[in-house]
């Protein structure tokens, strides 16, 4: 190719103090030029490449770098780096980076990449941190009873240091709190001199910045109730049991009790000195409102009312009635009579059941169609059977049949005869039937 000849040009980076440089390797290429930057970005405090800003949240800041003229064109892109984290910041694609109100979010490290056909380039970092806070959670406000431990917190963000002073009271009438100088106000144990409204300055120096939390109420009480009697519904001759549940020391109870339609202050209930109260047996009469009176050395308190409701006694609700009397018994067909005379006796036995029953014998083995009369077992106890019952308890020997007395009672008011629904398994196996059991 002949001899060229190569103009070799370096910059180098004022690093602000008597540092040397030295180079240990060239390369000569062809080719388009990478890009390179004249001028390096500085933070807003002086000219120190690769140093760190501090600012307040919403002060402007500028980050300008200056590429050479001499280079073939470059695509600038400005990008935040956090940590692994590399953020592209849309539409900064100028030689100046201009945020108009930073954040809080917008803390960290900037730099300008450059990039043309022979490769990409980054300039020197420099660090952005923009002071400030924000209360990401505000003191809430707390009620306990005394010699309770309690903690009043408030929850802040910053990039920077942060002071904090908490106050009692409000407006003019605040007092420092000596030595109260965290994100917490701790009170090993509450006592009544410390009731009263909260509140906590931060600070940031960084930022010059200082606001107030939102003031917050204390409430130190003698005792807390934390669950007051609940409403009970019982039977009469059931029993109610009322419970409390308190926090605090040294307690005594007196149960109260209102009677139903009663406006006036309630009555105290002899004996009920406990934390709970058993009421067993209710009575008819005693369905009214409960409450219990606590009481310490700091002072007292008297719960919600809990309301015994006594229900009416439950009565049976009929919903038919089947006394079978409405069934025309006739004569017996197998079965012996009480006599032993192996004659018939007037209206015994009906295997027809009254209008609007329906009996299902499918269940029991079928009669021979050759010899019906002889293969059924006892013709009058085939599946379901009606019969009159004091009949119905000779034909075996009793066997504690006549003790069945739920149909004697209608029969004895009405004068119609009484009569019973029989399945009896056990008289219809006396006769000879196909093979199978009473379902």
């Amino acid at each position: 190719m002949g001899a060229q000849n190569a103009q070799l040009r370096f910059g180098t980076i004022d690093a602000g103090n008597n540092w040397w440089w030295a180079i240990d390797n060239l390369t000569l290429y062809t080719g388009d030029e990478p890009p390179h930057f004249e001028t390096q970005p500085t933070a807003p405090q002086g000219p120190v490449v690769g140093s760190s800003a501090i600012i307040g949240t919403g002060t402007p800041v500028d980050f300008s770098v200056t590429m050479s003229a001499e280079q073939a064109p470059a695509t600038l892109q400005w990008v935040r780096m956090n940590g692994a984290t590399r953020t592209v910041l849309n539409g900064q694609t100028s030689e100046t980076l201009a945020l108009a109100t930073p954040a809080l979010s917008d803390s960290g490290l900037y730099l300008c990449e450059a990039t043309n056909a022979a490769g990409t380039i980054k300039s020197a970092p420099v660090q952005l941190t923009v002071a400030g806070f924000t209360i990401v959670e505000q003191p809430a406000a707390q009620t306990v009873a005394v010699g309770t431990p309690v903690t009043l917190t408030v929850t802040a963000e910053s990039a920077t240091p942060l002071t904090y002073q908490w106050f009692k009271g409000t407006e003019a009438a605040r007092v420092e709190i000596a030595s109260a100088t965290g994100a917490t106000l701790n009170f090993p144990a509450a006592a009544l001199t410390d009731d009263g409204l909260y509140s906590v300055r931060i600070s940031s120096a960084a930022a010059g910045t200082t606001t107030f939390s939102s003031v917050v109420q204390l409430s130190v009480l003698a005792l807390l109730i934390e669950e007051s009697p609940p409403s009970v519904e019982t039977t009469v001759g059931g029993e109610a049991t009322f419970d409390v549940m308190v926090n605090g020391a040294n307690l005594s109870y007196q149960w109260l009790f209102r009677p139903l339609g009663q406006t006036g202050d309630p009555i105290p209930v002899a004996g009920a000195t406990g934390a709970s109260l058993n009421v067993n047996p209710v009575t008819r009469f005693g369905g009214g409102y409960y409450s219990v009176r606590i009481s310490n050395p700091q002072g007292s308190v008297t719960s919600a009312e809990g309301k015994l409701t006594v229900l009416a006694d439950p009565s049976p609700v009929e919903i038919f009635k089947e006394t079978w009397q409405s069934v025309v018994l006739g004569p017996n067909v197998e079965e012996g009579i009480t006599t032993g005379s192996g004659g018939q006796l007037d209206a015994v036995w009906s295997p027809t059941a009254p209008n609007g029953w329906t009996i299902d014998n499918t269940g029991m083995p079928q009669p021979n169609a050759a010899d019906p009369g002889a293969s059924d077992g006892v013709k009058e106890w085939y599946g379901w059977n009606f019969a009159e019952p004091l009949w119905w308890s000779a034909t075996a020997g009793d066997q504690g049949r006549s003790g069945f007395l739920k149909g004697i009672g209608d029969s004895q008011e009405t004068g119609i005869p009484a009569v019973v629904a029989v399945a009896d398994a056990d008289e219809w196996d006396d006769l000879t039937h196909n093979p199978g059991t009473f379902n």
